[in-house]
């Protein structure tokens, strides 16, 4: 900084001679590098500014060229000449230029040279003043190369970019937004950019866009630009707010992509897709129609088969005819089944008639059913099936037709001498019953099991292999398990391996016994000695209780063959016995009750969740008196509890 020149008295003069007075000011000023040159260019005088900017003592400096401080390429250019030769024709030339230091550093001066005469005109030498503006120089050039990296990228990015002021005024669109859309960098600036905006979109797009600015906040959305041709032009405009270090909002950065193209493409395969979905739907139109009329034409002949079985001659030949006529016909039948069920999948109009059901139980059924036609190919079937129920809630009909499909399945691709294997389970998966069918067929390529249950997909097409049918047994079985919250799945080792297929369906509790426990109990009417046969620990310790609170004496069984043996030695007056039940189901229970005379004149109560006719029906004829379908109502037992046997 420079010093502050001494002050004289009103009237006084400064003291010292002139050389004294020159050296006092070159001594004080330490902000600029002042220094004197003799006509040549050497240095005559230095001072502490000079000696603090390059570095060199005045008295290692005094004498030497003045080009000491300039660059070797200034020097080769003749820079040095150049500025003494300026000066002493103009007076004075000022120059800005990067210098060198004592130590070989650069420093960026920007400095005036000044020609010294005397009276007379006769030129005595020159003095320079610099001062060091390299921090200056080194933050322009960094702005000036963001400045140009910002424009080559502007320029070269195949994305546009634009900005915006902190209201969201446009004050930058590159090249590639202005050629996206569709106007020029003057069109765009300030609110002009909306003026090209589709009329359709503009209203919302200028709303959207003010309130993100204004909020300071990102905005995203896409809209058209009209083009200058009358077309239009899909974009995506992205933007996020710009801030400061100290967190201060100065404007918006934002990019714009063609959509154009993207959007095209999508409404192709929108229209693509509707005309699929238009096809599928007549597709299935049709199959549903053709299977309506094949079910005409089947209906007469397996009448007339009846017919010819009833009054035609029983010639080995006719019943031989008779039968491959029967049996093509159920094929038949079976195909236009299938067809229409896969229709009624695939519209979403079946109707599946849910109840609880024991899937231990129909799952031993279908595969008993199925054995027959098994081992009349040479298959041996095996069945693992746990001897308490397994409930789900299903249609029955449908989770029997989708075991029979697998049964049929397993069969068509195991040759003679081949095994199927049927196993339920209900510990592999939580909360799952686990149905697997596996066969020791030809097995299944790894490339066909994804698309295995397609419809009218084939596990092999080959000639030498194919065993009829439409392919469409296995995407039944897919859709009906799916219909039931389930799912199923292939398994194969490979060729010649044979084949699993595995199906899980959501398993519910076990039944209550009773649908509620009765308020305000009141003692019963007589005590009667009442035995529990139920394998649900649950269930049959919480009836004991209400028995025992009602004044009944009451023992309890948790199988089939601890009731009977129980009801043998304690002989009760009533038993209540669930059906499905371990060792021995509650059927057999009944019947070996009723056929020992110690226990034949007991009431014998079910209390199941086998609920249909059918059910209650085998129930009446293995010997129960009453049949109640779980939960049970309390008052009914109590009821039946208080009758007269």
């Amino acid at each position: 900084m420079q010093s502050e020149a001494p002050k004289s008295l009103p009237g006084e003069q400064w003291p010292g001679s002139l050389e004294e007075q020159h050296r006092l000011l070159m001594a004080c000023v330490t902000d600029y590098a002042i220094f004197l040159l003799d006509p040549e260019g050497r240095v005559a005088a230095w001072n502490a500014g000079a000696a603090h900017l390059f570095g060199y003592d005045e008295a290692e400096i005094l004498g030497q060229h003045f080009a000491r401080f300039f660059t070797p390429e200034d020097v080769a250019r003749g820079e040095p000449e150049k500025e003494l030769a300026a000066a002493r024709t103009q007076g004075r030339f000022a120059d800005d230029r990067w210098h060198i230091r004592k130590d070989g550093s650069r420093l960026w001066g920007s400095g005036v040279i000044l020609a010294l005469r005397d009276e007379a005109g006769q030129l005595r030498g020159f003095a320079k003043v610099t001062r060091d503006r390299t921090e200056q120089r080194r933050t322009e050039d960094a702005l000036r190369a963001s400045e140009e990296r910002f424009r080559s990228l502007g320029a070269c990015s195949p994305v546009g970019i634009f900005l915006t002021t902190t209201d969201g005024r446009c004050i930058y669109t590159n090249p590639r937004c202005q050629a996206i859309c569709g106007f020029t960098l003057e069109e765009s600036l300030g609110d002009g950019w909306a003026r090209f905006v589709h009329p359709e979109d503009r209203p919302r797009v200028v709303e959207e866009w003010s309130a993100a600015t204004l909020q300071g906040r990102e905005y995203s959305g896409e809209f058209r630009f009209l083009s200058r041709e009358g077309g239009t032009r899909w974009v995506h405009v992205r933007s996020a707010p710009m801030l400061s270090q100290k967190g201060e909002l100065l404007g918006h950065v934002g990019t714009v992509e063609d959509m154009t193209g993207q959007k095209q493409l999508e409404e192709q395969l929108r229209q693509r897709a509707e005309r699929l979905a238009e096809a599928d739907r007549r597709k299935d139109e049709w199959i549903a129609m053709l299977a309506h009329e094949l079910r005409g034409p089947l209906g007469p002949i397996r009448t007339a088969v009846e017919i010819l079985s009833l009054t035609g001659p029983d010639t080995p030949e006719l019943q031989r005819v008779r039968e491959v006529i029967a049996r093509q016909t159920r094929h038949l039948v079976q195909i236009v089944d299938d067809l229409l069920d896969m229709t009624r999948i695939a519209s979403g109009k079946i109707q599946l008639r849910t109840d609880r059901l024991d899937l231990a139980r129909l799952v031993r059924t279908t595969a008993e059913d199925y054995r027959p036609a098994l081992e009349r190919a040479g298959l041996r079937l095996t069945v693992e099936v746990p001897q308490t129920p397994v409930w789900v809630t299903g249609d029955a009909t449908r989770l029997t037709q989708v075991l029979s499909n697998l049964l049929d399945n397993a069969g068509k691709f195991t040759a003679a001498g081949g095994e199927v294997a049927v196993r339920l389970t209900t510990g592999q998966e939580p909360g799952q019953a686990v149905l697997a069918v596996r066969d020791t067929g030809i097995g299944i390529e790894s490339e066909v099991l994804a698309r295995l249950f397609e419809p009218f997909s084939q596990a092999d097409r080959g000639l030498h292999r194919t065993p009829g049918g439409l392919g469409l047994g296995l995407a039944l079985v897919k859709g009906l398990t799916e219909l039931h919250g389930g799912e199923v799945r292939a398994h194969s080792e490979g060729p010649g391996r044979g084949a699993e297929f595995v199906v899980t369906l959501p398993l519910e509790g076990e039944p209550a016994a009773l649908s509620e426990v009765p308020s305000g109990v009141r003692p019963a009417g007589r005590r009667l000695r009442i035995l529990v046969v139920e394998d649900n620990r649950d269930a049959a310790d919480s009836l004991r209780v209400l028995l025992e609170l009602l004044g009944h004496e009451v023992r309890v069984a948790y199988s089939g063959p601890d009731g009977v043996r129980t009801a043998q030695e304690w002989q009760p007056s009533v038993v209540l016995s669930d059906i499905g039940l371990p060792g021995l189901d509650g059927f057999e229970v009944a019947q070996r009750l009723r056929r020992d005379p110690a226990t034949a004149g007991a009431r014998l109560i079910a209390i199941t969740g086998y609920g249909s006719e059918e059910d209650r029906r085998r129930a009446e004829e293995a010997g129960y008196n009453h049949v109640l379908k779980k939960p049970a109502d309390p008052a009914m037992l109590l009821e039946l509890l208080d009758a007269k046997p």
